[in-house]
């Protein structure tokens, strides 16, 4: 049933599929700290720029950027 061919055999085999998924773990760690820093480079680009004053229109029920609404039936228009 079982011979010491057989386990060699085995244990070659344990030994291959480990190392090849170990190497595929590697792979996506490598790839997702890749994408985290170049991810954190963009980030600390918006974190420089500087915000936007908004203003909120109660009859639109939206944020504006200026001081006066775009639509001509809302009460903040100028």
């Amino acid at each position: 049933m079982f011979s010491v061919s057989k386990l060699i055999w085995l244990g070659v085999i344990l030994i291959a599929v480990w190392n090849i998924f170990r190497a595929i773990e590697k792979r996506q760690a490598r790839n997702d700290k890749n994408e985290r820093s170049s991810g954190t480079a963009g980030k600390k680009a918006d974190s420089e720029s500087e915000p936007i004053a908004t203003v909120y229109c109660s009859v639109c029920a939206t944020f504006t950027a200026g001081a006066e609404c775009s639509r001509t039936d809302c009460g903040m228009s100028g």
